[in-house]
């Protein structure tokens, strides 16, 4: 009936349709809310390329995220008469697209919210309850000479909300530490001061192949000479440059061939802007075809058989990651990455890293070819 219609500003939509935005009103939902913002401060940086984020699990149950190098203007909105932290946080703007709404949602999912950034010579400070402010902004501090700027948001989650408000160190540790070797020259750490021994990590900037290497070192101890072993060193490459219409687009490629662990079976792990592919798409089917291109064109040159691509991809460890700012997926799973225009480039770029390394290590390309061929 009419009189039980009413019109929902966006706070209270995304409080009432929560599943909309993060997927429901559970544990796992409550960490998506994080993680999605952390991935929006890295890809989308509207405010500012973060240098680092840091993340404190607080005593009192809520979590702080500090990343720097990021911060919200103050300036106030002629039209609308507040600030453009308010109008960024309270849902007035999404123009700028997803970054936006992931600082809203964690705003309108939070009890008690607090937002501190770095302008014009000072720290400022605005406090907010259900999305909704309770002040307008206002100065903490003077910056110090040379100091940095940041952006720190602390939220409780709503327990009206959330079936769970408590945070895991697990989850979020492993993405800080993907994000450290996805995003350019980002460090990460994350703190837990709700126990006695302060439960700490602390990643940095790093290389793509060490988000496959770490967790396989951690399993097999002291085994990095042995496992790049066929290498010395892993292949690597990288390549930015501008689509037709002048988009900047990142590539990232790295490989390396094992025949001391357990397995060898391939470890092939795909992304787009910071996000697993679980089923590849144009990235993995790219850097797939120049491998086994590659390789048995060396085959050919030293006249042995020609290998199938599973054959060549027998104990190897690669990563591929893109950067794309308006990224195509199957579906909205993400699961499987979509974009043509990116082939070419990520072919190319595959083939000249093999191409180059090779080249400069005979021996190294010895071994791998008898190695597959074995």
């Amino acid at each position: 009936m009419p009189d039980e219609l009413r019109q929902l500003d966006g706070l209270d939509f995304i409080r009432l349709r929560v599943g909309m935005y993060i997927g429901g009103n559970d544990k796992k939902a409550l960490h998506v809310m994080i993680l999605q913002l952390l991935e929006a401060m890295v890809v989308y940086p509207a405010f500012g390329q973060p240098s680092k984020i840091s993340v404190i699990l607080q005593a009192d149950g809520s979590i702080a995220i500090t990343a720097a190098n990021h911060s919200i203007p103050i300036t106030d909105d002629p039209q609308l008469k507040i600030s453009t932290l308010e109008k960024i946080l309270s849902g007035v703007y999404f123009g700028r697209g997803p970054n936006t709404l992931r600082y809203v949602v964690l705003n309108a999912l939070s009890s008690e919210f607090t937002a501190q950034t770095s302008f014009d010579g000072y720290l400022w400070q605005q406090d907010y309850k259900q999305g909704i402010p309770q002040d307008a902004p206002y100065q903490i501090r003077p910056l110090m000479p040379n100091e940095e700027s940041c952006l720190t948001l602390i939220s409780r989650p709503d327990a009206e909300i959330f079936d769970s408000i408590e945070f895991e160190f697990g989850p979020l540790g492993a993405r800080l530490r993907e994000l450290s070797s996805l995003a350019p020259n980002l460090n990460t750490e994350i703190r837990d001061d709700r126990t006695e021994n302060h439960q700490y990590a602390h990643s940095y900037a790093s290389s793509l192949l060490s988000l496959l290497i770490t967790p396989l070192l951690m399993k097999q101890a002291n085994k990095r000479v042995q496992m790049l072993g066929l290498l010395h060193q892993p292949i690597e490459g990288n390549l930015t440059f501008a689509d037709d219409n002048h988009i900047e687009q990142r590539i990232e490629i790295a490989l390396a061939y094992t025949t001391q662990l357990d397995f060898n079976a391939p470890i092939e792990k795909a992304f787009c802007n910071t996000i697993l592919n679980l089923d590849g798409g144009t990235h993995l089917s790219a850097f797939r075809a120049a491998l086994t291109r590659q390789i048995n064109r060396f085959c050919q040159e030293k006249r042995m058989p020609k290998l199938y691509s599973q054959r060549i991809r027998k104990g190897l460890i690669a990563a591929v990651s893109v950067y794309s700012p308006y990224p195509q997926y199957l579906d909205a799973s993400k699961s499987k990455f979509i974009r043509d225009t990116l082939y070419a480039p990520i072919f190319r770029l595959t083939t000249e890293a093999i191409q180059n390394y090779f080249n400069a290590d005979p021996a190294a390309l010895d071994r791998v070819i008898d190695w597959l061929q074995s």
